[in-house]
């Protein structure tokens, strides 16, 4: 990889570490949403999270009730996913509590949309070298996509944006980059299972994952589904 792109990397990954957007006395619906997924699945194995609603407050959103039960009104795959980072600060900071919320989704955080973001930026950097783009540019490029576009914040709050655009932009590369016969069955698997991840994890998401998945059979032919 290109050095200097790999200090741009750098340089993004030090600013989500020393910064931490979570506002005092705000809970972030959308974040928080998550996390109270992520909670339930690990403290009581389950996705209903009534047994922390009690810590998210009566006036808090981005919540559904079905048959009396509450759930997050948010597609789940950010949240399974960046339950790593819950399971990860959980020793650390215990159970679900006022003084726990915010350091456990900081954790999740980190692994659910900052390091989707820098691997984002990694891969677009070797895209434009595989694709024949000048190997000089590849630095400026990465820091627009991470430092010019909505991917900045992005990365630095629990949203599923950036863990989509990895997911959709891995895909394509596997689809569509130059690769040996024997290794394109398995490569047709690697983007299916991303672009699944795509819209387990906002579903939207299947619009354009539609898309890549027509331009790869008409390129290779009905056998690529």
């Amino acid at each position: 990889m290109n050095r200097r792109v790999g200090w741009v990397l750098f340089l993004y990954g030090l600013l989500a570490v020393i910064l931490v957007p979570v506002f005092p006395h705000f809970l972030s619906p959308n974040e928080f949403s998550r996390w109270a997924l992520a909670a339930s699945v690990v403290e009581e194995r389950t996705l209903e999270v009534s047994s922390v609603k009690e810590l998210l407050g009566p006036r808090f959103e981005d919540l559904s009730v079905k048959d009396d039960r509450l759930y997050s009104n948010k597609a789940p795959g950010l949240a399974l996913l960046s339950g790593v980072g819950y399971l990860l600060a959980r020793p650390l900071v215990g159970p679900p509590s006022a003084g726990s919320m915010r350091p456990a989704l900081n954790a999740m955080r980190l692994v659910g949309a900052t390091l989707p973001v820098l691997l984002l930026g990694f891969f677009f950097g070797r895209g434009v070298e595989r694709f024949g783009g000048e190997d000089s540019r590849a630095p400026l490029l990465v820091f627009a996509l991470l430092f010019a576009t909505p991917l900045f914040a992005y990365g630095l709050l629990l949203f599923s944006h950036g863990l989509v655009a990895l997911s959709l932009f891995a895909a394509f590369l596997a689809l569509f980059l130059p690769a040996p016969a024997t290794r394109t069955s398995r490569r047709d698997l690697v983007a299916g299972a991303l672009i699944g991840l795509a819209v387990f994890s906002e579903y939207p998401a299947a619009v354009p994952g539609l898309v890549l998945v027509l331009c790869s059979v008409r390129r290779g032919g009905l056998a690529r589904l």
